[in-house]
């Protein structure tokens, strides 16, 4: 434990020490499944283990229970701290198993059926713990969930020593991953095979390695393992309570790397080895993205001064350059600082709007803690599947992808990339591609200042598609104030592509921007929740449009948008700019032709 925990940890102990047991958890919110949460401990740690029980009452969601396993021996020696919490949230039981499996394999023979969380004895876990695991374990029901994982690496065909088994950064499921118990894991039901309660067998082949053990386990039953989303925050080592821990024999020793090898043998493991390559660079032209990681890192740190004088200059110029590109665009002379028009008012946003919120919904990766934050857990049915997250694209493992997926630069627009076939790309162009994206200073030259404030990353989302293999028709609904303007709705990809507006009630209106009107299409079966849902994750802004994608019964939210079209959209016809304006005052569309 390094000494700049220290301080943190024993103020995380005050605070669950003194808060009465009866407090801990209170206001939990119901969670659609109910896991058991297992540990067990030893002798030495007998003292200490009330304070992680205490941080497990203390989590955010509901749970069935939480049950710790002790030895016989330990019946009569329990403190007092430990046995007070006793309740009908927490259980203690006994068996004559003196080995860590026994946290998983004691209650999967007393709960078979079960869902089940398993932790450490050592460690303070934070209040949204076991909801983040829940929350991947929703949308991987069959998948064993982690917050810590490892890659299980070799080289020329040799088990690379344990600590050279490198950690996940990307939440892609992998028969190569495998689960660190500290953080934490989720065992979905009968997602290990029957022999994991064996005690004869794993007390010969890994008494000392119960990872590795429900690995093999999990295998044999072709269950995957992926590491959760949300990782953070890690759990707090409790002090002076790991003197005594098999970290020096399994890793320091190597016993990890051994009893590996002997598991392989004994259950004749046929994997791919494709899946267990040490993670070498993508490309051999290793010193190229060397070269290239440090244009983007000069990039980066040249934006907030460049963002500076370029904004001083502007307004010593009232913004000259930009008045004179809108007028060019759009063929009329703008006021940015009393707008009328539509496009005036969105140019005003990109001018004098600062609010951190803006920052956070025009990043596509962070959007997504916005929508829960905004919607509660209900959110997260909203939110297209994550694959993983990167921040340099050498990172991305492409070998381990599945065949389809969209590549997405968080920070701007037009930076994504449709993968129908994996097999199709080329490392070296990947890379490549993603560098320019990332080396893109987005929004500094449009005066989009949101996006100039983004901590650059690189997603992967699960390629969404119709049942005619398509991509779907994207739905942007326009709010201001609190209102729908309207529903946009494009047709077509790249070529041949229209644009329709439609009223809340799915009238045509007369009017389109940008792209000619070509197609009319039914209204969608669930418009009432698209609307009630894009109203409600657009109330912290005076405008905003929220894309979604429907494919059949599910609806997900591409993202939301504060800039369209950089305040330079082409109203068809052009007076509509000025009726849109009129919105922001209170004036309804239908009621524009008096004006």
């Amino acid at each position: 434990m390094k000494v700049k925990e220290y301080p943190n940890a024993f103020a995380k102990i005050v605070t669950l020490v003194f808060t009465p047991a009866a407090e801990l958890g209170r206001g939990a919110k119901k969670s659609s499944v109910r896991p058991m949460i297992s540990l067990t401990t030893i002798p030495s740690r007998v003292e200490t283990v009330a304070i992680t029980i205490r941080s497990l009452l203390n989590q955010n969601c509901e749970f069935e229970r939480i049950i710790l396993w002790l030895h016989h021996d330990l019946k009569k020696v329990l403190p007092s701290a430990l046995t007070a919490l006793a309740c009908d949230r927490f259980e203690i039981r006994y068996s004559g198993e003196t080995g860590s499996h026994r946290k998983l394999v004691e209650t999967l023979r007393c709960f078979p059926d079960s869902t089940i969380v398993t932790c450490d004895d050592d460690y303070i876990y934070p209040q949204d713990w076991l909801n983040r695991l829940l929350i991947d374990h929703e949308r991987y029901p069959r998948d064993i969930i982690a917050h810590e994982c490892r890659e299980i690496c070799m080289r020329d065909g040799h088990l690379l020593p344990y600590e050279q088994w490198t950690y996940r950064t990307d939440v892609a499921a992998s028969t190569s991953t495998l689960a660190i118990g500290y953080a934490g894991v989720l065992y979905p039901p009968h997602s290990l095979h029957s022999e994991t309660t064996n005690a004869l067998l794993y007390d010969k082949l890994a008494p000392n390695s119960d990872d590795l053990w429900f690995k093999v386990m999990s295998l044999r039953v072709d269950t995957r393992t992926r590491r959760s989303l949300s990782n953070r925050p890690k759990p707090t080592p409790i002090p002076y309570s790991q003197s005594q821990s098999l970290k020096t024999q399994n890793i320091d020793n190597d016993l990890n790397r051994v009893t590996w090898e002997v598991l392989s043998r004994h259950f004749s493991l046929s994997l791919d080895l494709s899946e267990y390559v040490e993670k070498k660079p993508a490309s051999k032209r290793k010193n190229v993205w060397l070269l290239q990681r440090a244009k983007l890192h000069f990039i980066n740190v040249s934006v907030e001064p460049l963002w500076w004088v370029r904004g001083s200059f502007a307004k010593l110029t009232r913004y000259h350059f930009l008045r004179k590109k809108f007028i060019r665009k759009l063929e009329y002379t703008p006021n940015f600082f009393e707008p009328v028009t539509f496009n005036e008012r969105i140019q005003h946003k990109k001018l004098f709007d600062r609010s951190k919120l803006l920052v956070k919904v025009s990043d596509k990766l962070l959007v997504r803690d916005y929508i829960i934050d905004t919607l509660g857990e209900e959110g997260k049915k909203y939110l297209v599947p994550l694959i993983g997250y990167y921040h340099f694209p050498e990172d991305i493992p492409l070998n381990i992808l599945p065949n389809s997926f969209v590549l997405k630069a968080n920070h701007g627009s037009g930076t994504n990339l449709i993968v129908r076939n994996k097999n199709t790309l080329s490392n070296d162009a990947l890379i490549t591609l993603c560098y320019k994206w990332l080396q893109r200073a987005y929004g500094l030259s449009s005066y989009q200042w949101a996006y100039t404030k983004i901590k650059k990353r690189l997603l992967i989302e699960e390629l969404l598609l119709t049942e005619q293999g398509q991509i779907p028709e994207d739905y942007k609904v326009h709010i201001i104030k609190g209102k729908c303007l309207c529903i946009q709705v494009d047709y077509g990809r790249k070529r041949d592509q229209s644009r329709t507006l439609y009223d809340v009630n799915w009238n045509v209106l007369p009017f389109t921007t940008r792209h000619q009107q070509k197609v009319i299409s039914e209204k969608p079966k669930k418009l009432e929740e698209i609307l009630d849902v894009s109203l409600k994750v657009a109330e912290n802004f005076e405008y905003a449009r929220v894309d979604w994608y429907i494919l059949g019964e599910r609806m997900y939210i591409g993202e939301i948008t504060q800039y369209p079209g950089g305040g330079l959209l082409k109203f068809i016809p052009e007076k509509y700019d000025v009726f849109c304006g009129a919105f922001w005052e209170g004036q309804e569309l239908r009621d524009t032709e008096a004006l």
